[in-house]
């Protein structure tokens, strides 16, 4: 593909779990071919195939476009499994936080089995101006418990106490 890089960032959510016990309630569902779980796994195939071709052509907005459905149809999922917030509070901010900058292409959970990381795909040239406004919105809604209220205001206000952990 000629892929040199990505034109990523990363934030850990700071929140650690044991990715095992959300993967088996998936399966379980799964292999009891629950429809709508069923369903939108061949809506996660389908769009892991169009993905591919889009970073083949280096195409970073369609790619974009392609994680938000990803993200979209994720959380989809992970409430019909039963998970209250989807793929969870801290992602789902820390997602929200990042897309609002117009350099940022989409922003996607990502993890390696013991918690949750998001990444951003985002605009080449603006990797430093985005990793900073990213840091600095995290640091006010986690300051201004109005702001993250009017931002968040399904979520309860606690949850600003793990988002201290988010690096």
């Amino acid at each position: 593909y000629e892929i040199n890089s990505l034109p990523i960032i990363i934030c850990f959510s700071g929140v650690i779990h044991e990715s095992g016990d959300v993967h088996r309630k998936l399966r379980k569902l799964y292999l009891q071919q629950e429809p709508k779980i069923v369903n939108n796994y061949n809506k996660l195939a389908e769009l892991s195939w169009k993905s591919r071709f889009a970073l083949m052509k280096h195409d970073w907005k369609l790619l974009g476009e392609y994680f938000r459905e990803n993200t979209r149809i994720m959380n989809n999922i992970m409430e019909q499994a039963g998970f209250e917030y989807g793929i969870g509070l801290v992602n789902n901010i820390l997602i929200k936080l990042v897309e609002e900058h117009i350099d940022v292409y989409a922003a996607k959970l990502t993890g390696a089995g013991n918690g949750g990381s998001v990444f951003a795909l985002i605009n080449p040239d603006k990797i430093e101006t985005i990793l900073d406004y990213w840091k600095l919105k995290l640091i006010e809604i986690i300051k201004d418990k109005n702001k993250f209220i009017s931002k968040f205001p399904s979520y309860p206000v606690k949850i600003v106490e793990q988002l201290k952990n988010a690096r």
